[in-house]
């Protein structure tokens, strides 16, 4: 307090002595801003309109500064006095002695310290546990995309497969109803024959100039009969099936055709008209 007091008056006696007053001090004066501060703070008086800074400083002068100094030291916010500091001290060490002499607040202070630990650690380790946890779901979660990625390239690659082969297979079921229908006609065919020859055979077994050699002939010719009769009834019967399968194999296909983008689809169609072309060649 007593070291910015000094200052104060030094700097209104150095301001007495240069400064060159109010409307006679312009704006490039050197002291100009000194000057204005002090007006502003209420230091030197304003009831003049001119500073005369050329002027020696009275003592009536000096006094009036100076009084008007200290008011303002004593009245401003921003500077401490010295009753408020001896004041802060007090209280400072009024609520230090309390502190030091309640020990339950002291512990009190200390466990909730302890606990704020605890929790602040508690919530530490539940985020990592939680981070962990979501670092295995998107682990577990990217291989379950890896391995949908690799069915469907596996699917692509069956379809792609399915699909250069249809042509081939589709003119192979083509070509096996018609040899179906060409086998069909020529049991037929055989079947009129082998009637007619029973007919011939009888005839030339009624006849009186056959010996008994020709005679046993025919009769091995005419029990052999039924069993060829019998085998083109059950080949025209499997053959029938056989076209049936093929029809069924075709609307397959056309089902295919018309929804391309079933994989299962494609694979029943293909394997069903397979198993048909495959059961026209067997026995």
């Amino acid at each position: 307090m007593k070291k910015t007091l000094v200052l104060f008056l030094s700097l209104l006696f150095v301001i007495s002595a240069f400064a060159v007053g109010f409307q006679d001090v312009k704006e490039d004066h050197w002291a100009y801003d000194y000057v204005m501060n002090l007006v502003n703070k209420g230091v030197i008086p304003t009831d003049q309109n001119t500073f005369n800074g050329s002027q020696a400083l009275t003592r009536s002068d000096a006094s009036i500064w100076l009084t008007r100094a200290i008011m303002y030291l004593e009245n401003s916010p921003m500077i401490a006095k010295a009753e408020d500091i001896e004041r802060m001290e007090t209280t400072l060490k009024a609520l230090t002695k309390k502190v030091s002499e309640d020990p339950a607040s002291m512990q009190a202070l200390e466990d909730y310290k302890a606990r704020s630990t605890r929790a602040i650690l508690k919530l530490k380790y539940d985020v990592f546990a939680q981070i962990d946890e979501i670092g295995k779901d998107i682990n577990a979660t990217n291989k379950r995309i890896d391995a949908l990625e690799d069915s469907l390239a596996a699917d692509q690659d069956l379809m792609s497969d399915l699909r250069n082969t249809y042509p081939d297979v589709k003119k192979a079921a083509y070509r096996a109803k018609n040899t179906s229908d060409s086998l069909s006609q020529d049991l037929l065919f055989l079947m009129g024959d082998i009637d007619k020859l029973r007919n011939e055979l009888g005839d030339l077994k009624a006849a009186p100039r056959l010996d008994t050699d020709q005679m046993m002939v025919l009769d091995s010719i005419m029990s052999t009969y039924p069993n060829m009769a019998k085998k083109v009834a059950v080949n025209t019967d499997n053959i029938e099936i056989l076209n049936q399968e093929v029809e069924a194999a075709n609307m397959r296909i056309d089902e295919l055709e018309a929804s391309s983008g079933n994989t299962f689809l494609w694979i029943v169609a293909v394997a069903g008209l397979a198993a048909g072309v495959a059961g026209i060649f067997l026995p």
